[in-house]
């Protein structure tokens, strides 16, 4: 009797123990984080290992209510290391709890741009998705869930599609999908909606904001902004990068000076000190484009210029 009343209190405890749930997330700077709930049942110790690749590094307790929150030091995991959590004592005396964890931390440094079309159409551009590991270089557009199309990511980690004429209505989804970019099985996506006014209007800047500006951030700047339509337009032909869009649409820089600072500017950042200048005369410009002979002198120059 004594013999089976130990085995349904050792089998009890067990069940309590699978109620127990411990999470994992893999955290920026090498970092892991390990929660603990319902530890409330058959714990004969509240002391908690924490294990590095089965290597023991640090320890620390249950709080009152069954529960713990631990975040390991910076720069101490790499990826696919292993964080074991061991619950000390917690199924019996000589049985522990225990549930490893894998780093697979992955810094999303992509960027995806969405740019809405006249006629039921779409451009998606995507930026730096190379990294080590992914398994797959195809990207899927789904409308609605529906499949539509495909592409796949260049060397440097770019892509981009336009969708066919009449794809889309408005309230309608696309769903950009690059296959295995996470890991084998584990997609990245992103939806967005399809909105397009294509009401007339009297207000000229509404329509340039919508069909010249190519990305919804600089899109919401440009409206705010009111920015006349031939500036918009210039702004989105002329500049190397959507920030240097958006000093454009802020500054107002004129067509013929937007499009010298991009023909005779050596590097973005150049770009941007040039767009920045009150509307130099393009000739200006392309005299410290063509005639400096380091990028630094060609600031000095663009700056000089706008003083003069």
């Amino acid at each position: 009797m004594k013999v089976a009343t130990f085995f349904l209190v050792l089998l009890m405890t067990m069940a309590s123990a699978f109620a127990a749930t411990i999470k994992f997330e893999s955290l920026a700077s090498g970092q892991m984080r390990a929660t603990g709930f319902e530890f409330t049942q058959g714990a004969r110790s509240n002391q908690i290992n924490f294990y590095k690749n089965g290597q023991y590094f640090e320890k620390t307790k249950l709080n009152p209510n069954g529960s713990f929150s631990y975040t390991s030091a910076k720069e101490l995991f790499k990826k696919n290391d292993k964080l074991t959590v061991k619950v000390l004592q917690y199924v019996s005396n000589s049985v522990h709890f225990e549930k490893t964890g894998l780093y697979d931390f992955v810094a999303e440094t992509h960027t995806l741009d969405f740019k809405t079309l006249p006629n039921g159409q779409m451009t998606i551009v995507g930026k730096e998705f190379s990294k080590e590991g992914a398994n797959n270089d195809q990207v899927n557009f789904y409308n609605n869930g529906d499949y539509i199309d495909h592409v796949f990511i260049n060397a440097n980690g770019s892509f981009s599609y336009t969708a066919p004429v009449k794809t889309f209505k408005n309230g309608d989804k696309l769903t950009v999908k690059v296959l295995n970019y996470l890991e084998s099985g584990k997609h990245f996506e992103k939806t967005v909606e399809y909105k397009f006014n294509d009401e007339p209007t009297n207000n000229d800047y509404v329509r340039g904001c919508y069909s010249h500006t190519t990305s919804y951030s600089n899109e919401a700047l440009c409206l705010q902004l009111r920015v006349p339509f031939p500036i918009s337009q210039s702004c989105a032909a002329y500049t190397s990068s959507y920030s240097n869009e958006a000093v454009c649409l802020k500054v107002r820089t004129v067509p013929a000076t937007a499009k010298a600072c991009k023909l005779f500017m050596g590097s973005y950042s150049n770009e941007e000190v040039c767009l920045r200048t009150i509307n130099l005369s393009p000739a200006k410009i392309e005299n410290c484009g063509r005639y400096t002979s380091s990028y630094s002198a060609e600031l000095t120059c663009i700056l000089n210029a706008s003083r003069n």
